[in-house]
């Protein structure tokens, strides 16, 4: 079984519905993806093994596009923090590797999170 790690850098849109205590959203983007290693899982009657390789896979793309839908609640833990929670999907636009074959890289999966609010602005402010 092989697993590759990329490194990803999102540029992403979000629409939230609501802004309330708990508010949905959907976030769109596009992410340059940058490949990093990949992980070989050999499993046989005898024993499993795991090996990374890098240099062994010249032909990996190091780059590639990757488009992504997330659909997703946020919930208003108080000003400074919101717990969110959201499924997400991508696609690798860009061929696994420089091959005759076709791969196409897609994953799906859950994301759970805290966002903290950086901004210095405080709601005593904010009303004047």
């Amino acid at each position: 079984m092989y697993d590759y790690l990329f490194l990803e850098i999102p540029i992403i849109g979000r629409y939230e519905f609501k802004e309330k205590k708990v508010s949905p959203f959907v976030e769109v983007g596009v992410s340059p993806s940058i490949y990093l290693n990949t992980k070989l899982k050999t499993v046989t009657d005898i024993s499993t093994t795991s090996e990374y390789l890098r240099n062994e896979t010249p032909a990996i793309n190091n780059l590639s596009m990757v488009a992504s839908v997330s659909f997703g609640v946020n919930y208003t833990l108080n000003e400074k923090l919101v717990f969110f929670g959201q499924t997400i999907g991508r696609y690798h636009f860009t061929k696994l590797a420089a091959a005759p074959s076709n791969q196409y890289l897609y994953n799906f999966g859950v994301e759970f999170g805290i966002r903290r609010n950086l901004s210095n602005r405080n709601s005593e402010n904010d009303s004047k």
